[in-house]
């Protein structure tokens, strides 16, 4: 595999969709509309994790990942434990994501078409579709990897741009970039790092692929490095798009209401369905 699949295992293992759905109103009940100095201050501190994680993939690349280091570091019971922590927290993030998916989906079509599909038969027609995809092997499954995450970034994008040319009620363009504008100031902006560190957590992804990838003692930490920076770049830029397309003096109705993010853009344009769930 190449530098690019190995950079898109990690942005997808952030899952940023999901994330974005469901993480950024508990940022905003923090830091209010400066969602984004949170989040860039979150990439910075984890810049030097994946710093870390990056240093290991080059001394000794295995995929073994994180029990490789642990063990190497700390000793094989560090390592054990190491090894059975991430690999709950492998299986249980996909199946959110595959849980919300069907959810999403059933929601959406049963709304818009009429269509009443139960949402575990939507999460597992798709848990299927990925048994086939890892079946005939790891290349067509990083292809397809790669080629939906791009998708899902530039779908979301598209929605981010809409909420900028769409401001809410008595938004400012400059409010998300003022430290004054946190309800807590500088403390709720601390506070919403807390969570924008949970949404940037995966991007370590790429480090148990290294026997997998052409030049796993160089690729491994690039891609690392990259899907974090890829990723927290995206995320300042759509959490300000969601503060100004919400509206940045009622952040606290943004972090209460349900499916907030996709209440903006419903409202903002035909970008969105139109009868998604709306703020309030």
């Amino acid at each position: 595999m190449g530098l690019s699949e190995l950079v898109f295992q990690g942005i997808t293992h952030i899952a940023p969709a999901t994330s974005i759905v469901f993480t950024f109103p508990l940022i905003a009940r923090q830091a209010g509309p400066d969602m984004p100095i949170s989040l860039l201050l979150a990439t910075i501190v984890c810049f030097f994790i994946a710093n870390t994680v990056a240093e290991f993939c080059k001394y000794m690349p295995s995929s073994g990942g994180y029990y490789s280091f642990s063990t190497r570091g700390l000793g094989s019971r560090s390592g054990f434990m190491a090894t059975w922590n991430y690999l709950l927290y492998d299986l249980l993030g996909p199946a959110g994501s595959l849980g919300f998916l069907g959810y999403l989906l059933s929601e959406i079509l049963g709304t818009e078409l009429g269509v009443n599909i139960p949402w575990w038969l939507v999460a597992g027609a798709s848990f299927a579709l990925i048994g086939v995809l890892t079946h005939y092997g790891i290349r067509l499954s990083m292809h397809t990897t790669a080629l939906l995450g791009s998708l899902e970034m530039g779908i979301i994008l598209a929605l981010a741009i809409t909420l900028l040319f769409h401001p809410g009620p008595g938004s400012s363009y400059v409010a998300p970039l003022r430290l004054s504008s946190s309800p807590h100031r500088f403390g709720g902006i601390l506070g919403g790092m807390v969570f924008s560190i949970l949404a940037l957590s995966g991007f370590e992804a790429p480090a148990p692929l290294a026997q997998e990838s052409r030049r796993p003692g160089r690729f491994i930490g690039l891609a690392v490095n990259l899907s974090l920076l890829v990723t927290g770049i995206f995320y300042v830029l759509t959490s300000y798009a969601s503060a100004i397309g919400w509206g940045t003096g009622d952040m606290a109705a943004f972090a209460s209401s349900p499916m907030s993010w996709l209440s903006s853009t419903a409202r903002s344009g035909p970008a969105w369905p139109r009868r998604m769930p709306r703020r309030g």
